[in-house]
């Protein structure tokens, strides 16, 4: 059973991550600015077995704006960008004490202690994200039986980052690379 290949399985046989991500050369690609940032994190979501044809292993990306409410960016002001030395859950220094005073109450009988009780990534945000795209749409409407898809794309991306980044206690999760590139799911001039 080993020995038989893995179906669909694209590209090196090796599954080590860190072997093959030595082996493609692709992080000294990036360091020295042969690919953008979307190409390696691109990348690296293949070699972790990303897909987008699974919408539970669906690539993921992460929030890097924390300015959404300037009519202009400043990209050269530090507080623009999203920390990405922290994970989401600990962007908000309130949250975040949240989560660590549950993984303190936690311990003991059989539940390991943990700080996130979600995922960064899972189908229903996956679905949330890329609801005004099909087959999302309608994959969302039958997971939460209602839409509302009137809402304005720009104001809509920020209000979900604000609720993942800050707010919402529960959730986690980060982006996905659609958010960056299509124009259904952003601000992306048409």
């Amino acid at each position: 059973m080993l020995k038989q290949s893995v179906p669909n399985f694209v590209g090196n046989r090796e599954l080590n991550p860190g072997r093959r991500m030595r082996q493609s050369g692709i992080t000294e690609r990036w360091r020295n600015r042969e690919i953008s940032n979307f190409q390696y994190l691109l990348a690296l979501n293949s070699v972790a077995g990303r897909s987008y044809n699974d919408i539970t292993q669906y690539p993921v990306f992460p929030w890097i704006l924390a300015d959404y409410e300037s009519e202009t960016l400043d990209l050269n002001r530090p507080t623009t960008f999203r920390d990405l030395r922290r994970p989401v859950g600990a962007l908000n220094p309130r949250r975040l004490e949240m989560f660590l005073e549950r993984y303190d109450m936690l311990g003991g009988g059989d539940i390991p202690k943990f700080h996130y009780g979600s995922h960064y990534s899972n189908a229903g945000m996956v679905l949330l994200y890329l609801m005004r795209l099909e087959p999302f749409t309608t994959l969302h409407i039958d997971l939460q039986v209602c839409v509302c898809l009137v809402l304005c794309a720009c104001w809509w991306v920020a209000c979900v980052c604000v609720c993942v980044c800050i707010c919402v206690r529960a959730c986690v999760a980060e982006s996905v690379s659609c958010l960056l590139s299509c124009s259904h799911c952003t601000c992306i001039p048409q």
